[in-house]
């Protein structure tokens, strides 16, 4: 995947629609979707200037694609691209680690086919799913997906987490803005 500029990306949120918050966080999803790949690019705006980017993922891993956290709801939770959450995110925690838990509903589809990728097929639902944003790693630079998203969007650089963490809990009074895109 590339890497946006600031201009790529706002004109992306013109095209959208979308506001463009002072300290917002952008995921961009890869259209390659590579099976438990950290293909994927987040980017923190800081007083409304693209501050720095990082990578991630914004797909589940391998694990939860083929075996669902919760059989009964019809596959694995996909966060929809193309939305907006404005202050979609509240501080807290995930798994006793600093995160930004999900604070308000968003658009997900239901991925069942089992076949390690991340499609937006069908109708989307609208909830809360308790997907957060946090950290894919324990202690170094997490090289692969697996079980550590469930659907949750996450840096698996624990140096860029940390920048991000600091920066946005100092910036972000309680409450974070997120952006999801497809690649563009």
């Amino acid at each position: 995947m590339r890497k946006y500029t600031q201009d790529d990306l706002s004109h992306r949120f013109a095209e959208l629609g979308f506001l463009w918050p002072q300290n917002h966080l952008i995921g961009v999803r890869s259209i390659d979707d590579k099976g438990d790949a950290y293909d994927d690019q987040f980017y923190w705006i800081e007083n409304g200037l693209l501050f720095n980017s990082y990578s991630g993922t914004t797909n589940p891993g391998s694990y939860y694609l083929q075996e669902f956290l919760n059989k009964a709801m019809g596959g694995t939770a996909i966060m929809a691209t193309n939305q907006q959450m404005i202050s979609g995110f509240v501080k807290g925690l995930h798994k006793e680690r600093v995160a930004w838990r999900q604070y308000r509903p968003m658009r997900i589809f239901r991925d069942a086919d089992k076949d390690l990728k991340s499609e937006e097929v069908g109708l989307p639902f609208i909830g809360m799913y308790g997907i957060h944003i946090h950290a894919m790693f324990r202690s170094k630079k997490s090289e692969r997906i697996f079980n550590w998203s469930a659907a949750c969007q996450g840096m698996n650089d624990p140096i860029e987490w940390a920048q991000f963490i600091d920066r946005s809990y100092l910036k972000c009074d309680r409450f974070l803005s997120y952006t999801l895109l497809s690649e563009f």
